[in-house]
């Protein structure tokens, strides 16, 4: 998976403690902390559902020759 992919739940991790805050803890969310839960969760979607191209392995990779003795 590419890595912008496999990051994505550093991003929905803080969200998730601010949902479990509010119904546990009974913490406040107000409308600032919604909108930028929602604009953390639109970006992950953004991310996740984009098309990735992927280089075949032969072009990342400079070839190397071998060193003469």
């Amino acid at each position: 998976m590419p890595t912008s992919k496999v990051s994505t739940y550093a991003y929905v991790n803080p969200v998730i403690a601010v949902i479990l805050g509010w119904l546990i803890l009974h913490e406040r969310v107000d409308g600032y902390i919604l909108a930028g839960s929602a604009v953390v969760v639109l970006s992950v979607i953004l991310v996740t559902s984009a098309k990735v191209k992927e280089k075949p392995a032969t072009e990342e990779l400079p070839t190397v020759e071998a060193a003469g003795d």
